[in-house]
């Protein structure tokens, strides 16, 4: 599950870069890390 949530927010990151694409002026996103860990959680997204 995890793996296709951040394939969907990597899409949604590719679409916004086209011009005209994103409307919004903020986008929120939150992870809870609390089963893996604060480290291993920000590795996972940060790759």
């Amino acid at each position: 599950m995890r793996l296709r949530s951040l394939r969907a927010f990597r899409d949604f990151l590719k679409d916004a870069r086209r011009p005209g694409h994103l409307s919004a002026d903020l986008l929120v996103v939150g992870v809870d890390a609390n089963c893996k860990g604060f480290s291993v959680r920000r590795d996972l997204v940060m790759t």
